[in-house]
């Protein structure tokens, strides 16, 4: 019997030598993705605060990635593990609220972990990983719902767009459920992969998905709520 496609499976992480990652310092100020999409001013507020910028330390590749935990981000499987790069170990830094005037602190992924649906199956309804930082951070993690969560057809989408230095949102009013997932419409692109969804719940907000391909074509993997809490329970 193969395993069940919420299995885990670690990714090979590698210290990396160098304090930054050689990206970013040129990073150009971008125009809004599309209409609809608007621009985080304040990134020190919540719940954007728990937001950051993913990047490959050997390739340069910026994507999304937001805490769950003070050492411990989420993000999309693809962000951490890319087929067409093989199985090499790679190493990867993560900067919070990330903003080309303040450059960012960065810190470094020491481990992770993926679904094995993801990383065997190359399946993105399983799009999900988690990895843990060299840093501990004093900002509140994003809340995850209780399992059985669905998203509210009013829920956003928030990320990092083309790899550049600023935090984009779009609100998602048309989300369609299938048998396999949701998807939304908004017109984010390339770059907003690992991106939480967020729900209003009372005066916060709650991450109720995760984006896997960053263009009119969103996704949340039937796996968020099992798979989420069986990589947090790694991840602890």
């Amino acid at each position: 019997m193969p395993p069940s496609r919420s299995t885990l499976v670690e990714l090979p992480v590698a210290r990396a030598r160098k304090h930054t990652p050689r990206f970013i310092s040129t990073s150009p100020i971008l125009a809004a993705p599309a209409q609809g999409v608007r621009r985080i001013e304040d990134c020190s507020k919540a719940p954007f605060s728990s937001l950051g910028l993913l990047v490959d330390g050997q390739t340069g590749t910026a994507t999304t990635a937001f805490l769950v935990g003070p050492d411990t981000i989420l993000t999309a499987g693809h962000c951490l593990f890319r087929p067409e790069l093989g199985d090499r170990t790679r190493n990867f830094y993560f900067a919070l609220q990330y903003s080309r005037s303040e450059g960012g602190v960065w810190s470094r992924v020491r481990a992770a972990a993926s679904l094995w649906g993801w990383t065997e199956m190359r399946d993105h309804h399983y799009d999900l990983a988690i990895a843990r930082l060299d840093k501990v951070y004093d900002n509140p993690p994003l809340a995850l719902p209780l399992l059985g969560y669905q998203p509210k057809p009013e829920c956003c989408v928030v990320g990092y767009v083309s790899g550049g230095a600023q935090l984009w949102q779009a609100h998602c009013n048309d989300l369609h459920w299938t048998s396999r997932g949701a998807r939304v419409s908004a017109s984010m692109s390339e770059g907003c992969s690992g991106g939480p969804w967020l729900q209003r719940r009372g005066r916060g907000y709650v991450t109720v998905g995760l984006t896997s391909q960053g263009n009119d074509d969103l996704l949340v993997s039937p796996a968020w709520g099992r798979g989420v809490y069986e990589l947090l329970a790694w991840a602890h």
